[in-house]
């Protein structure tokens, strides 16, 4: 170091390469190879405060990349992966904290994001600055190190020592960092990469997903020990929603974006985990609706303290309101039954209503429309009108299921009446003349007690068809918002229930036989 202080960049550029070469060139064996990722990060630091007295740049970009270079070959070589790790986090906090000499990075300027987006910053600046760009880069390295861990070594135990250093990278970013503006994109990363680990652990079978998955279903017996992967995978998001409100909190730059990743963050884990792990298989349905609950109450708790911090602004405590809303649904939909749960969603469609009169929250009109779009799938596709045939299903639980949500959600439109509310309103309003006129045709063929595959049953079919397609032209006339797309439904729509009505017409009409 004292050399490289005081000759010029070419003797630190031999010596830089030369000390990662060294291992390599000379040969031999070692009982302990992975002391070398240590040795690596030891070189990276000497460089790093070499440059940051002398201020050449390219002498730390050389000593990062020939650092991960390194890290790599050995890994290769067969050198215990784990170590690697160490490797990457210290690398990381050398590269932002060595160039600026702070203990506490306070980077200032443009992010990455700004410059991935080619977006301009207040002060006009268009590129972040050469400490920003270097602790970025090697973050983004020490990240993809860490997800590669966590995917392709054998061992169980490594793979979450993988998802651990994910886990504390992203911590870094959110802690750490947190008085460095032109890192805080860095934050993001921790969250999207165990997002993208939680889908490709199930898509490649991997070992940490196989473990889970070889055990019988249900577990029941008392000597095995619960499954804790997906308990572990939804505290870690839960973990991370709280530390990314607090920090919106403690004032960045976009804070309603913060607001909505921190909202967001734990009903995409909980969707992620439900898709791909089906954790209800082992653990079952009661106790991962538990985590639901307890994702929605920690919701709530965020609500609360937003509707304290930002009293002016009511959207970042409707953001976590629709979160708490969306999962205490998620809850009810693993435990009740057909008729039940449509009660259910029904009932958040009011509540959500009386939170958006009570607390002036607009934002709420996302949940609702949403929610009424899964009450529509729920009247017609899933159990649909299959469900409520007359064959099987008794009249009392097809009137709870159907006739019960229909009144629930004429009482949220009376609700959101003396306030403006388009949106939701338009999405009330049709459902309830759409979804109340299958119920009327289902209730109708429940009465002639006719098959699917006979005339009336194909006519009833294309007519609740041709019905939802009525639906989505009355949202289109009243609202052009998502013109194409409610062009194009009602296109299928009409295509599917006008092919119905031909079909039952022309083939089984009585009157041509």
């Amino acid at each position: 170091m004292a050399l490289g202080w005081f000759y010029g960049p070419f003797l630190v550029a031999v010596g830089v390469i030369g000390a990662f070469g060294a291992p390599f060139v000379v040969g031999g064996s070692s009982d302990a190879p992975h002391l070398f990722f240590y040795y690596f990060a030891l070189i990276v630091v000497m460089a790093l405060v070499i440059d940051t007295v002398r201020r050449w740049g390219w002498v730390s970009v050389l000593a990062l990349i020939g650092g991960f270079l390194a890290t790599w070959a050995l890994l290769i070589s067969g050198a215990v992966a784990v170590h690697a790790l160490g490797f990457a986090i210290i690398a990381t906090l050398a590269a932002t904290a060595i160039p600026q000499r702070r203990i506490w990075p306070d980077h200032s300027g443009a992010m990455l994001a700004e410059m991935a987006l080619k977006l301009r910053g207040k002060d006009g600046q268009a590129w972040p600055d050469f400490p920003v760009r270097l602790a970025g880069g090697t973050f983004i390295a020490a990240m993809v190190l860490s997800a590669f861990m966590a995917l392709e070594v054998s061992g169980v135990v490594e793979g979450w020592i993988g998802i651990g250093s994910v886990v504390v990278l992203g911590l870094l970013a959110l802690i750490w960092m947190s008085r460095a503006p032109a890192l805080e994109d860095l934050s993001a990363l921790a969250p999207l990469v165990l997002l993208l680990l939680l889908v490709l652990l199930a898509l490649d079978n991997a070992n940490i997903f196989r473990g889970l998955s070889d055990i019988p279903s249900p577990v029941q017996d008392e000597d095995v020990p619960t499954p804790l992967a997906a308990s572990t995978f939804a505290g870690l998001f839960a973990l991370f929603a709280a530390l990314g409100f607090w920090r919106a909190s403690n004032g960045v730059r976009a804070s309603l974006i913060w607001i909505g990743a921190s909202a967001m963050a734990l009903p995409a884990a909980l969707g992620a985990l439900e898709i791909f792990w089906t954790p209800v298989r082992i653990i079952g349905y009661y106790f991962w609706a538990g985590h639901a609950m307890g994702a929605a109450a920690l919701m709530t708790l965020l609500a609360e303290r937003a509707a304290r911090r930002w009293p002016e602004d009511m959207r970042p405590a409707a953001l976590f309101a629709m979160s708490a809303l969306s999962l205490i649904t998620f809850a009810v939909m693993l435990i009740l039954s057909a008729a039940a749960l449509n009660i259910a969603i029904a009932v958040m469609i009011v509540l959500a209503a009386l939170i958006d009169r009570r607390f002036d929250m607009p934002w709420l009109g996302l949940f609702i429309q949403l929610a009424v779009a899964v009450l529509g799938w729920r009247f017609i596709v899933d159990p649909g009108v299959p469900w409520a045939s007359w064959q099987y299903t008794p009249l009392i639980e097809v009137i709870l299921a159907y006739a019960v949500p229909l009144a629930q959600m004429g009482l949220a439109w009376w609700v959101l009446r003396p306030i403006t509310r388009q949106g939701a309103q338009l999405a009330l309003e049709s459902a309830i003349y759409a979804l109340g006129a299958v119920f009327v045709l289902i209730l109708l063929e429940r009465a002639i007690r006719s098959d699917f595959d006979s005339f009336w049953g194909i006519s009833l079919a294309g007519s609740i068809v041709l019905t939802a397609m009525g639906a989505q032209l009355y949202r289109w006339r009243v609202d052009a918002r998502f013109k194409a797309v409610r062009i194009v439904l009602a296109l299928v729509m009409g295509v599917i229930g006008f092919g119905a009505l031909i079909v039952a017409l022309i083939g089984m009409s009585p009157l041509t036989r």
